[in-house]
């Protein structure tokens, strides 16, 4: 089983590496905005697509000097954006060179990257001083980079990796059901709430400090550039923060359970709420789905996402009797077989039951197909 993964990390360039590095973003971005232009005109006069590209590498064959900037990934890039702006009837966005992150996207099978202990080979930029926590596998096969600046002096790689998965599936003993809770990110059924693990914008004061600062500040400043640049470096303290304990979250209940149940939910629809929003955003509850998804297929575990319409929170989870209209002011659950529960908690052994049934049902579809 082939699966593909992303291998970031964070690099540190001189001041000759960056100088490079702006050079070779700017010709980038030249390029991507060019090639946008002239596949505007070819799609209005319907030209012969295949003229235009030779035409294109003849006149421009300088910036792409073959070791670094690809124009083929320029090139596909540039028709991944006509496609989805065709779909969603959208207008086609032009690269800027001021606006961050700067990314220069480089296709690797041409080149030849090295990595060891806290060094990066990458050609043109040279050797890059690094912080590699982990080494890629021998077996696999770096498909793409990307370098990325994503704030000021603030650089990343990001290898895309194919990689040989061969999981064995364990066999299910303990399962644990996750509904998901705005305050307090999640309540499991086994009545812990995920507060460890959920990160507020600890830099809110901070920042809205700034922005009032911004307000009195002429556009395009020097001191509204710099006040932008803290601005986003508070941001991006949050940002990691909350990815690192989102990870952390996600390794716990891999580690201790076989099967997690989640329910599916249209977050979108919920962050509209005017008391919910903010939490909603701030949570990343998406992000975490997907890091138990990844997590839980390279262990072998069962990650399993209860159906939308199923209403965990109505059916009693002790008796199974359903009680229609209850709304989100009822925070306890009560019941006329006696049970007097909290109404997440009961959300939560709900959805861990119907995960569970749901995993029987896969795994003797399974069975019976290979009998036949």
């Amino acid at each position: 089983m082939r699966e593909l993964k992303s291998y970031i990390y964070r690099i540190y360039l001189t001041k000759k590496q960056k100088t490079k590095f702006d050079f070779l973003y700017f010709q980038n971005v030249f390029l991507f905005n060019k090639l946008l232009d002239e596949k505007e005109k070819r799609i209005a006069t319907k030209d012969d697509e295949a003229i235009y590209v030779k035409d294109f590498i003849k006149q421009y064959k300088e910036l792409d000097d073959g070791n670094f900037i690809s124009f083929l990934s320029t090139y596909k890039m540039v028709n991944r954006i006509i496609e989805k702006a065709k779909t969603n009837d959208s207008a086609f966005f032009r690269k800027n060179f001021i606006k961050y992150p700067k990314k220069i996207h480089f296709d690797i099978p041409f080149f030849n990257i090295k990595l060891s202990k806290n060094r990066i080979f990458v050609p043109r930029l040279g050797e890059l001083k690094g912080r590699v926590h982990r080494l890629i596998p021998e077996n696999s096969l770096i498909l793409s980079a990307i370098i990325e600046e994503n704030i000021k002096n603030n650089y990343y790689i990001n290898f895309l990796v194919e990689e040989r998965i061969e999981p064995v599936k364990v066999i299910p003993h303990n399962a644990i059901g996750l509904d998901y809770s705005s305050p307090h990110l999640f309540v499991s059924s086994e009545n812990d709430l995920g507060d460890n693990f959920k990160v507020r914008n600890f830099n809110e004061e901070k920042i809205s400090k700034i922005k009032r600062r911004l307000t009195r500040c002429k556009f395009a400043s020097k001191n509204y550039y710099k006040l932008k640049e803290k601005e986003e470096k508070f941001f991006d303290e949050v940002v990691r923060k909350r990815r690192f304990n989102l990870h952390l979250a996600s390794l716990y209940c891999v580690k201790n359970f076989d099967v997690i149940g989640v329910e599916t939910l249209d977050l979108e629809e919920i962050a509209h709420n005017k008391k919910l929003g903010k939490n909603t955003y701030s949570n990343s509850y998406d992000k975490f789905c997907k890091y138990l998804n990844y997590k839980a297929l390279e262990k072998g575990k069962y990650f399993i996402k209860v159906p939308k319409y199923f209403p965990s929170s109505q059916i009693c989870s002790q008796c199974g009797v359903l009680h229609d209209g209850i709304t989100l002011d009822q925070r306890t659950f009560v019941c006329d077989c006696g049970l007097k529960i909290n109404r997440d908690l009961n959300a939560a052994v709900n959805i861990r039951e119907k995960a569970l049934l749901m995993l029987k049902e896969k795994l003797r579809k399974k069975n019976y197909r290979k009998v036949l």
